[in-house]
């Protein structure tokens, strides 16, 4: 199993340039997201196919639009609750996504509080 791992930056300038670097990734994640939305739209109006080509086509885009938001959701791009960007991450590899500190802390308060819902201790070590 994978350790859990923390990424933390100290120097302002590399904070702001992670910061802006996350800001990218996830604008493009958007734009490639919102291209196939866009994909689907036309394949619903193309009068000149069929209605299983549609199916297929359709089905195909959505796919891709799922592995992208799969991609996304385990990437240190930003946590995976608040999606906030500036944060330093920290990596839970039971649930194999990073989150905030913040998002952590509460996370792991919340499962030692409901202990019948998981083994806190296994997924936050």
């Amino acid at each position: 199993m994978k350790k859990k791992r923390y990424i933390r930056l100290k120097d302002p300038r590399l904070r702001r340039a992670r910061t802006e670097l996350r800001t990218l990734l996830s604008l493009v994640w958007d734009k490639q997201v919102s291209d196939l939305y866009d994909q689907i739209e036309v394949i619903i109006n193309d009068d000149s196919l069929d209605l299983e080509t549609k199916i297929y086509r359709k089905d195909r885009v959505r796919k891709k639009i799922a592995d992208l938001n799969s991609i996304y959701d385990r990437s240190p791009i930003g946590c995976r609750v608040c999606r906030n960007r500036d944060r330093d991450l920290t990596y839970v590899p039971a649930l194999d996504t990073w989150y905030c500190e913040p998002c952590y802390e509460f996370n792991q308060d919340y499962y030692k509080r409901h202990p019948k819902e998981t083994d806190w201790e296994e997924i936050y070590p």
